[in-house]
């Protein structure tokens, strides 16, 4: 997942705001959305420097939206990002495994009347429940508020049913002696309109 993060950040930020500048199509009509998605997350430096680490774990994430139009929607989820760190070498005996309750903005550019790309800002409120002991020492539970982005496409294939893929970045999450690191993720899922 080695992405230019600055260009993808702000073709992400150019989508999310073009929601707010274009005008409402005339068959658009505001609704409340529900998304499942389904993917693969990884901390690509918390196991920089430790042996016998796994920092990558399947994720899960489920968000209820509302629909402004055919290009601004937001939506609150939860999301699941599986074992971010899981380690058995001489100084790091812990794992940790951790969530998100995430509120975000999206911004979709359609393409046609059926396939777009969008793209997503907002923050996560992460927690990571910890277990084990770095350097003899016990690892607390982590949390915080972080930044998350996302840049993604989507296929509709009726009026309340839609397709999509997503790339998400969420920033800054605790590993279990408190260094930081970005956690990124690829998803795919369903989008149901009510």
């Amino acid at each position: 997942m080695n992405i230019p993060i600055r260009k993808v950040l702000i073709v992400a930020i150019a989508a999310t705001f073009s929601g707010f500048a274009m005008p409402t199509l005339a068959h658009a009509e505001p609704g409340i959305t529900l998304g499942l998605d389904y993917g693969r997350a990884e901390a690509r430096k918390f196991c920089s420097n430790v042996a016998d680490c796994s920092s990558d774990d399947d994720t899960f994430k489920g968000e209820i939206g509302f629909e402004f139009n055919d290009y601004f929607s937001a939506e609150l989820g939860y999301t699941s990002l599986g074992t971010l760190f899981d380690s058995n070498d001489n100084q790091f005996q812990a794992s940790q495994d951790s969530s998100a309750i995430t509120l975000s903005g999206i911004g979709t550019f359609a393409i046609n009347d059926r396939f777009g790309i969008y793209g997503r800002l907002g923050a996560a409120h992460y927690k990571t429940d910890s277990t084990g002991t770095v350097a003899g020492v016990p690892v607390e539970d982590q949390d915080g508020v972080s930044p998350l982005w996302g840049l993604g496409i989507r296929v509709g294939l009726s009026d309340n049913f839609a397709l999509r893929a997503e790339f998400q970045s969420y920033s800054d999450i605790s590993r279990v002696d408190g260094r930081k690191d970005d956690v990124q993720a690829m998803y795919a899922g369903v989008l149901f309109k009510m």
